[in-house]
């Protein structure tokens, strides 16, 4: 009894998709002339150099700060590269939350000592 290979099962599934990619492809063809493209999505306005400005933040006790919602860790915080315009900051220590509004210019450096609970000093 001899076993030969035959191409019929092989030739009808290329057949099939053969069909299927064509479909495809005409599918694709149409729906790309029926809608047109999104327009591109603008970049986001550009910072100029240097246009940041830093806060640096020490408190007594050590809190742990936010910055518009944001944490930024626990005191001292060094050089905070923000954004110009206002951003609230709140800090958490061991008698309670603060919180604070800082505005910062363009290129600006602000340094900011609190002594968040009563009795507490700040070191130089």
């Amino acid at each position: 009894m001899s076993h030969r290979l035959t191409m019929r099962p092989f030739r009808s599934v290329l057949l099939a998709l053969a069909g299927a990619l064509l479909l495809l492809g005409a599918l694709n063809a149409t729906d790309a002339r029926a809608c047109p493209p999104w327009p591109p999505t603008p970049p986001p306005p550009a910072i100029e150099q240097g246009a940041r400005g830093t806060v640096t933040i020490r408190t007594s006790p050590a809190s742990q700060v936010s910055m518009d919602g944001r944490s930024l860790g626990h005191t001292p915080i060094q050089a905070v590269y923000v954004d110009p315009g206002s951003h609230a900051f709140r800090f958490r220590a061991s008698c309670g939350e603060t919180r604070r509004t800082l505005r910062v210019a363009p290129g600006q450096r602000v340094s900011l000592a609190l002594a968040l609970c009563p009795g507490s000093t700040l070191r130089r």
